[in-house]
């Protein structure tokens, strides 16, 4: 046990990572999944630096660290949506990202529709990865109502990366939610206490 030296709910600088799936399913639900993180994006402080990371069956950093959020939005808009989903490659290749955060606070927002088809990373040592790292994951999974093996697999994966990583997983019934968890998320990170303590000499 160690004396905190601070409490406080005080909002700092963030930087986020927008990890985005643009696999052939998502075609009916990108705009209202862009307009969700848009709204993430306006709840943010002009401080923050926001990054982005498209993927579908390959991973690509679109854009890297910026606080001009107009870029953000151009280059979500710019994707091109086909072929299959990297998902566990994409958080990889996020987490390799954050390295070069000037911000204390990280912080990565997933959003996907379905099971891993295309990684080449497993799901233990990205997990291992994940919770060697001071990155908190929020993933949205626009999963499929069906109860088979695939929605299983793709909600374990979502619930495991928030769960070692102190976020949230998200289910949303329907796309049209997701711009309101854009909201929620946005107001999550905004709201967080901040606890300060002196690291014990010899740790």
């Amino acid at each position: 046990p160690v004396a905190l030296t601070e409490f406080t709910n005080r909002e700092v600088p963030v930087s986020m990572g927008l990890v985005m799936d643009s696999s052939a399913s998502m075609v009916d639900k990108r705009v209202k999944s862009v307009a969700g993180a848009v709204e993430l994006m306006r709840g943010s402080n002009p401080q923050d630096e926001v990054f982005f990371v498209d993927f579908k069956d390959t991973v690509d950093v679109v854009q890297g660290f910026t606080n001009d959020y107009k870029k953000i939005e151009n280059a979500l808009n710019k994707v091109r949506l086909f072929g299959g989903t990297a998902v566990m490659d994409a958080l990889k290749v996020a987490l390799e990202q954050m390295k070069k955060a000037k911000r204390d606070k990280k912080v990565i927002v997933l959003l996907t529709d379905g099971e891993d088809d295309s990684s080449d990373i497993e799901l233990a040592p990205l997990l291992a990865m994940l919770q060697k790292s001071d990155v908190t994951v929020y993933t949205i999974g626009l999963l499929s109502t069906e109860p088979n093996s695939k929605r299983r697999n793709a909600e374990k994966f979502l619930s495991e990366a928030a769960k070692v990583s102190g976020g949230v997983a998200y289910f949303p019934e329907n796309v049209e939610q997701v711009q309101l968890l854009g909201q929620t998320i946005a107001h999550d990170i905004r709201n967080q206490y901040v606890l300060g303590y002196q690291v014990p000499s010899g740790t």
